[in-house]
């Protein structure tokens, strides 16, 4: 599902834009990272497609600098390129092939010959860390010098050897030294000035943080450079000093080479399209034969292309619709989908009798669940229902409603209200109470244990904070007789008119939520019910011949979704 950032524009150059995804990341995977990292950013170059690789150097430094951050120790990243010819790209390329074991530009076979389409590949990410790197930290302290006399440079740069894709600092020197050219306005008549960009590092740094400050650093250099009012702008030219480039010499060879194989295809596939513009007429023969000869070399069977399954493509959800709705979306579920009978009465006398409710979970909800199907992405993909005969949108039923469903989702639950104490934000949330699929997986032969974990799952990827859609929760579910112990540990939040106290359920993101009915919902099989262990306060599952741990409760004890 998209995410945003904490900005709400997707702008992936936007530092707090990245930290939010970093931060994202993090929750979704408990701080480890992610195993692989594609970047496909582009602009829309019609009519000035020799300014492709100016034009976006901006994003290649920033998608870089989002897989760095997101990526863990030995993960990969592919990011589209396309010419690679300045020192900024070249230089670009540099870096990431020190922070990675290998780094690969590859050409696949299905991108057009003629256009200048590539793609970086860098395998392993090296890191002394065991998890992911994480949001930007603060930009290290920096010295900008500018030098008396227009064309001057200088730099500080490590000597001695160093091998191809591996980041290796002079063991004399403390510090690395990268130019970054400035041109001053004419108001302050000056030409142009060449500033000395100095960023100091340590023995003891990490080299991955390290070069995640810098590419914070050139980004928002690259900012201030499409931000500038000045009629003769400034713009950054390098990342990495040409010296250290040039001497390492496989490197130039890779980069030359590279440039020479791709472009003379590239000249071949040109003059190809340029005689089959100029006579519409010619037909290419080889495509078959060339199609059996790549198919035979890559032993991959001749056969005809399958549907990808859904929800990869569009294409199969009607399928899905039909198996789960029996026909169109809005036509109503079959019996066994619908939620069970709500119970409209019950005395204290049947509270206390607490031995015919120990096969129950209490969910603490404020009105009558419903069904609530996703299809899409959209608010009016979200359909719901209440009896199971009526389908509507749901933004028609709860307009302030908007949680982030994935497609093919179908979910049992219902809306509440919570709220933000540190922001005095007020806002709908969707509470969840079984699952019967997510994003296609059809959930109903799990256990309920497994179900709920399977949904904790799908909220961990689809919240993250300050979006502006509605959080989606898993209630607690308290066993029936510990509800007064759960009960007097809710926090007390005074109310302004009146002025009384209320108890309060407090999420770990600091919304709270207001409980005040029960939902009671049996999971177990037959005989199986819940007691507690006078010893240890610890759950037990009961059965007629022994007791058992609820940990080692077998699935099939408990009910499936119906």
């Amino acid at each position: 599902m998209p995410h945003y950032g904490v900005i709400g524009d997707g702008d992936i150059t936007k530092l707090p834009n990245l930290d939010s995804f970093a931060s994202l990341i993090s929750r979704s995977t408990n701080g480890i990272g992610v195993h692989v990292v594609l970047g496909d950013g582009s602009f829309d170059f019609m009519g000035q497609y020799n300014l492709q690789e100016v034009s976006c150097k901006q994003l290649f430094v920033c998608q870089c600098l989002c897989a760095l951050m997101i990526l863990r120790p030995g993960g990969h990243f592919l990011m589209k390129l396309f010419d690679t010819f300045t020192e900024f790209t070249t230089g670009l390329i540099y870096i990431m092939g020190h922070l990675f074991e290998e780094i690969f530009i590859v050409k696949p076979v299905t991108s057009r010959p003629a256009n200048s389409e590539k793609f970086l590949i860098c395998k392993s990410l090296r890191s002394t860390l065991i998890s992911m790197v994480g949001s930007c930290l603060p930009a290290p302290k920096s010295s900008i010098i500018s030098t008396p006399e227009a064309g001057s440079k200088r730099h500080d740069t490590p000597s001695g050897s160093q091998k191809s894709h591996q980041l290796q600092a002079n063991r004399n020197t403390e510090k690395t030294t990268t130019s970054l050219n400035k041109a001053e306005d004419d108001a302050d008549k000056e030409s142009c000035l060449d500033y000395d960009f100095e960023l100091n590092i340590t023995k003891e740094s990490n080299p991955l943080r390290f070069m995640i400050n810098y590419l914070s650093q050139v980004n928002k250099k690259l900012r201030n450079v499409i931000s500038s009012s000045c009629r003769q702008k400034t713009d950054v030219l390098k990342v990495c000093p040409s010296e250290i480039m040039e001497n390492d010499v496989k490197f130039m060879r890779f980069m030359r080479n590279m440039n020479e194989r791709i472009t003379t295809r590239q000249c071949i596939a040109l003059s190809k399209l340029i005689t089959f513009l100029k006579n519409p007429h010619l037909v290419e023969d080889r495509k078959s034969a060339l199609r059996q000869s790549c198919l035979m070399k890559w032993q991959i069977p001749v056969q005809k292309r399958l549907q990808i399954p859904w929800p990869m493509t569009d294409g199969s959800r009607l399928t899905l619709n039909q198996y789960l709705l029996l026909a169109d979306s809005r036509i109503p579920l079959p019996r066994e989908y619908c939620p069970h009978t709500r119970l409209t009465s019950i005395n204290k006398k049947d509270i206390n009798d607490q031995k015919d409710w120990n096969g129950h979970h209490i969910g603490l909800v404020s009105a009558q669940p419903m069904l609530i199907y996703s299809r899409g992405s959209r608010n009016e993909d979200k359909l719901c229902t209440t009896d199971g005969d009526t389908w509507e949108t749901l933004n028609e039923v709860i307009p302030d409603l908007q949680p982030r469903l994935p497609a093919g989702t179908l979910i049992w639950g219902r809306a509440t209200n919570e709220y933000c104490s540190k922001t005095g934000l007020r806002k709908h949330a969707l509470f969840v109470y079984d699952v019967l699929c997510i994003y296609g997986r059809d959930c109903r032969q799990l256990g309920y244990k497994e179900r709920m974990k399977a949904v904790e799952r799908m909220v961990s990827v689809v919240n993250f904070p300050d979006m502006k859609s509605s959080n989606i929760r898993v209630p607690p579910f308290v066993h029936l007789s510990q509800l007064d112990d759960y009960i007097n540990g809710l926090l007390l939040f005074p109310l302004e008119h009146p002025q009384k106290y209320v108890r309060m359920h407090c999420f770990s993101d600091g919304f709270m939520f207001q409980p005040h009915c029960l939902l009671l919902v049996k999971h177990l099989k037959g005989e199986l019910s819940k007691s507690v262990n006078r010893r240890t306060g610890e759950l037990m599952d009961l059965s007629k011949n022994a007791i058992k741990s609820a940990s080692d409760l077998p699935e099939s004890g408990e009910h499936l979704f119906k």
